[in-house]
């Protein structure tokens, strides 16, 4: 094939610390919709992801499932995940699980996988902890010259690094090192090829630093690379945690107050666990905002007396924590309750 297309892309950091509280959810989805539909836009034959698709050990079931649906949108594209750091195959099962699509190839050990369609040969090793202090990339490289090597990998380069520290002069024999781990953009000193694209997601609705994804082209033994800039989105998604007892006029100056530190269109999420379903029909009523929806996602209150009396393990823990006196025991309850109810996957 004369000319071979590619998107480089890492870090969006997606189940993030203290997302929900300002609607990062959205922001950080919506970067890696518009890295897949950029494939599709450039034509690409291949995507490579340089880890930290998401951000703790534990992943959300609706997340992973995002990100499933997404790479499953360009069948015809072959994708390239090298975990990192923060996504690590060692204590993520999810990497194992069934569900990714066929054009998906996900690197635990170091290796490679060949495109004989393309004349390619795509390396890569995924973290197996949270830090690496050894490099994931062997000593003694031997790479065949009469193919295209690429290199899809997380970490530093260089100096020592808690963070699989890549030699510089093992970076040099690919014909590109698709990177991640630096929030910046930042390409590797010649005649090294490739570097990071930098974070290609958000940390917060006022992080006006430049987020994007590298596009590149191989062609007759050379390759040509641009950073693409991905755009903040005119839409806006927030939530709302309710704590059952609020009156209508409570939500509705609540509802108010988040629109006026909002741009363009407004979802609002109301989430919490009440006994009572929030009144969407007559809020929306007298809103009368057509750039606002409102969501429910509040789910049923929980009934902390009955499931004190089980002899289970829930049932020990809701009794510990019902009788702490930490101010922070009710919060630890709802999280420790939704992880033993399948809220988090491990």
């Amino acid at each position: 094939m004369s000319e071979v297309r590619f998107i480089h892309s890492a870090d969006f950091h997606l189940d993030a610390a203290g997302q929900d509280d300002d609607g990062l959810v959205f922001l950080r989805r919506q970067a890696l919709t518009q890295v897949v539909d950029r494939c599709t836009a450039t034509g690409a034959q291949l995507l490579f992801l340089a880890g930290d698709l998401w951000d703790q050990e534990a992943v959300r079931r609706e997340t992973l499932t995002f990100i499933r649906k997404e790479l499953a949108r360009v069948p015809k594209v072959r994708i390239f995940i090298a975990p990192g750091n923060h996504d690590a195959w060692g204590h993520n099962k999810t990497w194992t699980q069934e569900g990714w699509s066929d054009n998906v190839h996900i690197f635990s050990d170091f290796s490679f996988v060949e495109l004989p369609q393309y004349k390619v040969r795509v390396y890569g090793a995924g973290f197996t902890s949270r830090w690496s202090a050894s490099s994931l990339l062997p000593e003694n490289l031997s790479l065949d010259p009469q193919w295209i090597n690429v290199l899809v990998m997380h970490g530093e380069v260089g100096a020592p690094s808690d963070y699989n520290p890549m030699p510089w002069e093992r970076l040099v024999l690919f014909d590109y090192c698709a990177l991640g781990h630096r929030h910046e953009y930042e390409l590797l000193a010649p005649p090294a090829k490739g570097g990071y694209p930098g974070s290609a997601a958000v940390t917060s609705f006022r992080d006006s630093s430049l987020k994007g994804c590298l596009q590149g082209v191989f062609r007759e033994g050379t390759v040509h690379t641009d950073f693409y800039p991905l755009h903040g989105p005119l839409l806006q998604e927030m939530s709302l945690p309710l704590r059952g007892d609020e009156s209508l006029d409570t939500l509705e100056a609540a509802i108010v107050n988040l629109q006026q530190s909002s741009f363009g269109y407004l979802t609002l999420r109301l989430t919490g666990r009440i006994a009572k379903r929030p009144p969407i029909e007559e809020l929306t009523r007298r809103l009368q905002n057509p750039m606002l929806r409102l969501l429910d996602e509040t789910r049923e209150q929980r009934d902390y007396e009955s499931l004190a009396k089980e002899n289970s393990l829930r049932g020990i823990y809701t009794r510990r924590l019902l009788a702490s006196e930490d101010p922070l025991a009710q919060e630890a309850l709802e999280a420790g309750l939704d992880a033993l109810e399948g809220e988090w996957l491990p």
